[in-house]
């Protein structure tokens, strides 16, 4: 029998489904660039020191000070893992996600400086930027916007 307080629960819960539901759906779209900012930083953590990261984001026209941008004072070396989490981190909040993807790609294609990058993750990245509505065109040599409207997440 439904009374009234039953009636207000069934409402309450209904209410509390939507919102779980409506806040998925932003986590979703937050996940995939958290994802793909996991697996750069994996990536540059596994591929260079924290010189040649510098020198890697030199290439990119992006003069970082790794000591202010970790905080660790100057005699200390920085860890390469919290040297490339903290500098993913640096390039997403400036907007360079796409011009550093475009140059990890390129890396991971040709070389480096003359030498070969060994970068793991490739496959995942490029699945992640697909999930995240942009694709890597060969021809082009650049990240595109993938051509349907609903796979794309503004970043």
């Amino acid at each position: 029998m439904l009374t009234f307080s039953s009636i207000i629960n069934i409402k309450y819960y209904r209410f509390l489904l939507i919102g779980l539901l409506f806040y998925l759906n932003i986590l979703g779209i937050n996940l995939g660039i958290t994802r793909l900012k996991n697996l750069l930083s994996d990536d540059l953590t596994r591929a260079f020191t924290t010189q040649e990261l510098s020198h890697f984001l030199l290439s990119l026209n992006i003069d970082i000070d790794l000591y202010s941008l970790t905080g660790y004072p100057k005699n200390t070396p920085i860890p390469r893992r919290e040297a490339a989490i903290q500098v993913i981190e640096y390039i997403h909040k400036s907007s360079r996600l796409l011009q550093f993807l475009n140059f990890y790609i390129n890396s991971a294609e040709s070389s480096f400086r003359g030498e070969h990058v060994v970068f793991n993750n490739t496959k995942q990245v490029l699945q992640e930027m697909y999930e995240c509505g942009f694709k890597y065109n060969k021809e082009l040599k650049k990240v595109v916007l993938i051509d349907h409207d609903e796979k794309r997440l503004d970043w």
